[in-house]
């Protein structure tokens, strides 16, 4: 939960963040809901995001510094909501056909947009490898 200054996130809200927006990214893909709401997430990691950030979603974009600064992570949450977020993605792959993958279809919450799972999935790729390596940099500065 350490964080360089006040203006930068720490590695757990960086890498809650990552996780987040992969569920995000599974809401789009129609897989079904976020596990995030779903299964209670927001209890167990004891703040409400529902609302705030980019389209109210909560996943951490464009949060205030005082959202960020409030939310102080556990480990243990964190290795179970990856645990959850890789068990679906693995069953959906093992599903999914080449077909539904490369098919356009209006996105859930703003039908005016289309989106294709193959680049949902390659969003979350990069996105998800994007924050390891700001988590890392943070690492660093800790001189840990």
């Amino acid at each position: 939960n350490w964080q360089p200054n006040l203006k930068a996130n720490s590695i757990g809200f960086t890498v809650w963040h990552a996780l987040r927006v992969w569920d995000w990214d599974h809401y789009r893909m129609r897989a079904g809901d976020e596990l995030y709401e779903r299964d209670g997430w927001p209890a167990r990691f004891g703040f409400e995001t529902k609302g705030k950030g980019l389209y109210g979603a909560g996943f951490g974009t464009d949060f205030t510094l005082e959202d960020v600064a409030a939310m102080k992570m556990q480990s243990e949450q964190l290795l179970a909501y990856l645990a959850a977020l890789w068990a679906r993605t693995q069953s959906y792959l093992n599903t999914v056909s080449d077909a539904t993958l490369s098919a356009e279809f209006p996105h859930p919450r703003r039908p005016e947009v289309m989106v294709v799972p193959a680049k949902i999935l390659a969003h979350t790729i990069g996105h998800s490898l994007m924050h390891i390596g700001e988590a890392q940099y943070v690492k660093g500065l800790m001189g840990t």
